[in-house]
């Protein structure tokens, strides 16, 4: 039996969003009181390259 922790933060990763995407999260949110933060690929390369000019 494995034990597994809750998690109440998720992410997901695009190179884009919608709208209906937002929404969605949105209402994911509102049923479940989860968070889920949508990341873009590109945030996530100028967060990498912003940390190698350091």
């Amino acid at each position: 039996m494995s034990h597994r922790t809750i998690v109440r933060t998720g992410f997901f990763v695009a190179f884009d969003y919608s709208q209906d995407a937002f929404t969605e999260i949105d209402r994911f949110f509102r049923k479940t009181g989860m968070v889920i933060r949508p990341l873009t690929v590109n945030e996530i390369l100028e967060e990498e390259l912003a940390q190698k000019l350091v």
